[in-house]
This record gives structure tokens, C-alpha cells and sequence, in this order.
């Protein structure tokens, strides 16, 4: 398998699906055999319980070892004890990213920042999710970690969380570091954050038989019944069940999680074309006397999250959650020389590591297909506006370019900074949303800030006053990735602010009685992305539709909405929507409509129902909608916003977009 295959998002979808059934498979495994070795420990012990309810040797039942009304108790009450660990983790992680990140320590890093250490680490976050269509994670740091590690947890990109250590804040360059985020926010895109997240709810499953064991040792120490001894020997022997859950926790993290590495490792160097910062930040952690080690109690249940491995090294390396530091070097820079070094404090000049992993770019480059591969000439102009060719729009799906992360550094640059500023905090978010609704028409406008004076706080009236001439003079191109920012902010409300804001984002959309598109796609994306952080709607769809036709009319909306909002010329709309239903194999297409919509409502809708299409078919979906808003060979504002809006929906995050201004 080529490396460029390896990289394909969908794919990587489909394998986390089969990974998520590799699960299933060796917990079940597990769990039967910790069911029988409780039922070994039940039946060996079950004789000093009788000894001392009879009064006599003689009396005693004789031992059998097939007894199966015990052996149908023994599991039932592990399957509950499992079951029951597993549930309540499961509950514990519910809020996503942000669960996991504090139950590791970890705290918030504020939009005001005044250490260069963290405000360089939030640049490089939101550069690269507002470049890479992603929904800007929540950004924390667990600042008294010395060692160099990161993580990224969650569900879905919407609930994600990326943290660092400090050791890792302290001790990269901007390089390094764009290398170490680069390659967490490969497990965010391609569904290893969600399967990992899980995998945390069920090893917790497995060892809660251990924790019932010393629960029972201590009981029956304590306690001066007869049948005391039984509960401690009991309790002593599902104590080294748990022991044996241990190891079994640690084989399938090792299974599930190693593999992963390397593609995540691929991936990050195919986001920034830099193999030398991922190999310097492998390089600096294998010189650190840390390492990557994380001193945190939950370490050890969330070790298979982090970038390296958080632990003490393994003394079986079959049982290590992640790849040697050597291999997983040389695997991005052939011919790398590890020489461990302490770093230093100060940023360092580049070690002869790093000298080398850079001249041996254009071998992995041409090995990856990330150099020397002609661009397509009709695509040429098109893809110097959104860093790929239009051909290959859902190939780029997951995916991220040296150009985009430079389109994203220039539009953070060139943003204001009160609404930049404004946008990092949850008060100023929520002015910066409503400015961007307000209308541009005056009368529309008047009206609008006349229901909000009475419907918001007096305060928030004063902020979106002042932010409104900035708002104003805002390009189309910016105001997305402002929305972005805003929306970011907003899952600090509680529950009550979200639903007064949403309820206002919903009035203001609709105050001159029609819907804009980025109206639609503003109000789309807080509804979305915010409604699972406050427990409104679920955190993902489940797959449904595994063929077009399943689906037929929907797409029919869809492909319908994307042509006339790219022309008011019925030809071209025709011409655009034929193009993006010839990527289809669809049969009848002639019955589909391609009528200019009345309005996005049915789109809407729409969405909602392919946002349960198994991977392969959101590819095919994705590619009729690049296909139809490429018809024309450029991009409209409303274009590249319904194109955000159909990857968004289906959780594919589509690297920025940029509209032909």
C-alpha cells in the first residue's frame, strides 16, 4: 500500500471501524477469561466457606470442578462489575476532550495568554484547524509535567481537546511543536480520538475487578463474622485477577493503538512538508531524562492517548502502547542517527539529526507524493486559491498544505485584533457572532439592534456596538474563520446562556424573513457544534446509507442548492448539477430536480440525512459537491460556505476554501 493510500481519510474511517470491532473482539476475550479465572478462584475457595457452615470434614459436599449454576452466578456477577466499570467511565468521559484533559490535571489555556510559550501553542492550534476545516479544539496544557508528551481526546471534532505537557512548551521550537499538534490533530480527523476515548471507558471495565477485590480484602479483614476469611481470600484472589486484567488492559492498547502511531506520524508530515520538526520533538524526547513521562494517577489508563509513551518503559515491548522512538524516526527521516541530547531552554540551532532529516525531504516526499507531481493545467489557477486541485477535493478531505497553513497565519494576522481578542473569550464571542448576523441593508439592520438592545444584556448590547465597525469591513474570506474562534469560545456557557444565545442567533438570522447562506452556515455550526457539549442532541450520527439511491433525493437538494447559489444562469446551475451527479452512480437521475431552491430549509434536512452515510459514500457525496462548485472553474462566496457546510455536517473536515473575491 502506497503512502498516499495510507493517508485517505475515508479509509482511515473504515479502519477505525474494523479497529472498534477489533476492540469488541479482544475485550470480549478478556472478559471470559477473567470470568473463568473467577470462577476458578470461587470454586477453590467455596470449600473453606463450607468448612466453616459445617460441623464437620464428613459433612462437606465433595469437590467437583464443573459446577454450572455457580459458574452462570460467576459471570453474571463479573458481567455486572465490568459492565458497571464501564458504564460509569463511559459517563465519567461523557463531556468529551474536556473530561479527559481534567482528569489528567490539565487546565484551560486562556485566550489572554501572557506567556510566549502558550500563546505560540494557540496560534498553532487554531491555524491548523481553521486551515484543515476543523473545528478548533479546546486548547490545554498541564503545565507541571516536565516530560515531553500531548494528547488529543474526545468523540468527535466537535467535543475534542488537544494538551500538552510543559516540558513540551518549554522544550520545542514553533516547528516542533506545529510537528507534535500536526500529528494529534491526525487522531482527531481520522476517528483514533474516539475509538482511544472509548478504549478508556473499557479497560476501566476490566480492572474494576481488581478494585472489587481490594474492596473485599479490606471488608473481610475488618470484619469478625465467620465468614470473614472466605470474603479476604475472595477478595485476595480477584485482587490478582485484576492483576491479570492489567496485563490484558495493556495487550489491547498495544494492539488497538501502536500501528496508529505511525500513520498519525505520516500524516503530520503531509500536513506541514517539515519532517524534521516531528523527528527534532522525537529526538528532544528520547535526550530528555523525562522522556515523555507523565507523573499523573490516570497516567496509566489514559497512556495510550498520548504522543509517546507516558509510562516507564515496558519490559515486554510487545505490551508497549507506542513504537520505539528510534523506528518511529528513521520511519519519517531515512538514515536518521539518534543522538540524545539535552535540550536547551533557549531555542537550539539544529542538531545534525534534524540537518539530516531535512536533506533526506525530497526522498520521503517522493516516496509520500508530496513533491515532484504535476498539477493538472484546467485545475491550475483553482488550486493556488484553495491548495488543492478541484479533481481531488475529497482526497484533500483530512488532509493539509504548506499554502493553507500559510492562507491561515495570513487571515489570523490580518484580523483585528479586538474581535480576534473578543472572539477567544465567551462574553466577547457571543458580540462577535451577533455582529457578524447583523445585516448590511440599514433598515434591516436598525431593526435588529433594536431587538437586541431588548432582548440582551445591556452590557453585550455596548460590546456588539463597539465591534460592529470592524465586523463591517471584515471580507467574506475572514469571517468564517472569525465565526470559527467565536464559536470555539462558546462552550465555556452554561446551559441556560446557550440556549438564550441560540434562541437570539436564531431571531436575528431570520429578521428580514429570509436566510442567507452564511446565516444558514453560522447558525448551522452553533446549533452543531455546541448543542452535544450541553447535552441537546448526540455527539455523532449513527451510519445508515451504504448506497446513493438510499438517499437519492436528498442528494438531489443538495447538488440542486450548490449550482444556483453558484450562478443565477439556469445553464450553468444545470451544467453544475449534471457535473456533480456524473460522480455517482446513480440510476433515474433524470427524475432528480435540479430547480433553483426556495430556500435552505430542505438543505438543511438534507444534511441531516447524509450525515448518516457510511464513509465511502460521504467520499462520493463530497465529490459531486466539489465537482458542481468547481463546474465553473471558481468559487463564490455562498459556494465555499455550502461547501463548508456539507463537509462539516458530515464530520469531513475540507481544508479551507477560499472565495474568488
Amino acid at each position: 500500500m502506497s503512502e498516499r493510500q495510507t493517508m485517505d481519510f475515508f479509509e482511515h474511517q473504515d479502519q477505525a471501524r474494523s479497529r472498534t470491532r477489533l476492540l469488541l473482539l479482544l475485550f470480549s476475550l478478556a472478559l471470559l477469561c477473567t470470568m473463568l479465572a473467577v470462577y476458578l478462584i470461587i470454586i477453590l475457595i467455596k470449600p473453606l466457606a463450607d468448612l466453616n457452615s459445617t460441623p464437620s470434614i464428613a459433612a462437606m459436599e465433595p469437590f467437583v470442578w464443573w459446577q454450572p449454576r455457580l459458574f452462570l452466578y460467576s459471570m453474571a456477577g463479573v458481567f455486572i462489575v465490568v459492565g458497571g466499570g464501564t458504564l460509569y467511565k463511559l459517563s465519567e468521559l461523557s463531556g468529551g476532550g474536556k473530561s479527559v484533559a481534567e482528569l489528567l490535571g490539565a487546565t484551560p489555556v486562556p485566550a489572554d495568554a501572557k506567556d510566549e510559550h502558550l500563546k505560540r501553542y494557540r496560534n498553532v492550534v487554531e491555524e491548523m484547524a481553521i486551515a484543515s476545516g476543523t473545528p478548533i479544539p479546546l486548547i490545554y496544557a498541564i503545565p507541571r509535567e516536565k516530560g515531553i508528551n500531548a494528547f488529543a481526546a474526545g468523540f468527535t471534532p466537535r467535543d475534542a481537546a488537544v494538551c500538552v505537557t510543559g516540558g513540551t512548551l518549554e522544550n520545542l521550537s514553533r516547528d516542533e511543536l506545529q510537528g507534535v499538534v500536526a500529528h494529534e490533530f491526525s487522531h482527531i480527523v481520522n476517528g483514533d480520538m474516539r475509538l482511544n476515548t472509548r478504549l478508556m471507558g473499557v479497560l476501566h471495565g476490566i480492572l474494576a475487578i481488581g478494585l472489587t477485590g481490594y474492596f473485599l480484602l479490606r471488608s473481610g479483614r475488618h470484619s469478625r463474622n465467620k465468614s470473614s476469611g472466605g470474603i479476604a481470600i475472595l477478595g485476595l484472589g480477584l485482587l490478582i485477577v485484576g492483576y491479570l486484567g492489567v496485563f490484558f488492559a495493556r495487550l489491547i492498547k498495544a494492539a488497538v493503538s501502536r500501528q496508529r502511531e505511525f500513520l498519525a506520524d505520516a500524516s503530520a508530515v503531509q500536513f506541514t512538508r517539515n519532517p524534521s520538526g516531528i523527528a527534532g520533538a522525537l529526538a528532544k524526547i528520547a535526550g530528555l531524562s523525562a522522556h515523555g513521562r507523565v507523573l499523573s494517577s490516570h497516567a496509566e489508563e489514559a497512556s495510550h492517548l498520548f504522543f509517546v509513551n507516558a509510562l516507564s518503559d515496558y519490559f515486554i515491548s510487545a505490551m508497549a502502547t507506542h513504537p520505539p522512538l528510534e523506528e518511529r524516526i528513521r520511519r519519517i527521516s531515512p538514515g536518521f542517527e539518534l543522538k540524545a541530547k539535552p535540550p536547551r531552554p533557549e531555542e537550539p540551532e539544529p542538531t545534525a539529526g534534524e540537518k539530516q532529516a531535512a536533506a533526506v525531504w525530497g526522498s520521503l516526499g517522493a516516496t509520500a507524493g508530496f513533491a515532484g507531481e504535476a498539477v493538472p493545467t484546467p485545475a491550475a489557477s483553482q488550486e493556488a486559491l484553495t491548495g488543492f486541485a478541484p479533481e481531488e477535493a475529497q482526497d484533500a478531505v483530512g488532509t493539509l498544505t504548506p499554502e493553507l497553513m500559510a492562507a491561515a497565519q495570513r487571515i489570523m494576522a490580518s484580523m483585528p485584533p479586538a474581535l480576534s481578542d473578543a472572539a477567544r473569550e465567551p462574553f466577547g464571542a457571543r458580540a462577535v457572532i451577533l455582529c457578524l448576523l447583523t445585516d448590511q441593508d440599514p433598515d434591516v439592520r436598525k431593526s435588529q439592534l433594536r431587538e437586541l438592545s431588548l432582548g440582551v444584556d445591556p452590557l453585550l448590547s455596548a460590546e456588539i456596538s463597539r465591534l460592529m465597525p470592524a465586523a463591517d469591513a471584515l471580507s467574506r474570506n475572514q469571517r468564517l474563520p472569525l465565526a470559527d474562534l467565536a464559536v470555539a469560545s462558546l462552550t465555556e456557557l452554561s446551559k441556560s446562556q446557550y440556549l438564550e444565545f441560540a434562541a437570539l442567533v436564531e431571531s436575528l438570522s431570520k429578521a428580514d424573513n429570509r436566510l442567507s447562506v452564511f446565516e444558514f452556515l453560522v447558525a448551522a455550526m452553533v446549533k452543531r457544534r455546541l448543542a452535544p457539549v450541553f447535552g441537546m442532541e448526540k455527539h455523532f450520527a449513527r451510519p445508515r446509507f451504504r448506497k446513493p439511491g438510499e438517499i437519492r433525493d436528498e442528494i438531489g437538494v443538495i447538488l440542486s442548492c450548490l449550482a444556483w447559489y453558484g450562478t443565477d444562469d439556469s445553464a450553468l446551475a444545470r451544467n453544475a448539477f449534471e457535473r456533480g451527479i456524473s460522480k455517482l452512480n446513480l440510476k433515474g437521475t433524470d427524475g432528480l430536480s435540479s430547480a433553483r431552491p426556495e430556500d435552505l430549509s430542505a438543505f438543511s434536512y438534507a444534511l441531516s440525512r447524509a450525515a448518516q452515510a457510511y464513509p465511502a459514500l460521504k467520499k462520493q457525496i463530497l465529490a459531486a459537491c466539489s465537482a458542481c462548485v468547481f463546474a465553473d472553474r471558481k468559487v463564490t462566496a455562498d459556494e465555499a460556505e455550502l461547501l463548508r457546510a456539507v463537509s462539516d455536517s458530515l464530520d469531513c473536515p475540507m481544508p479551507l476554501v477560499l472565495a474568488d473575491e
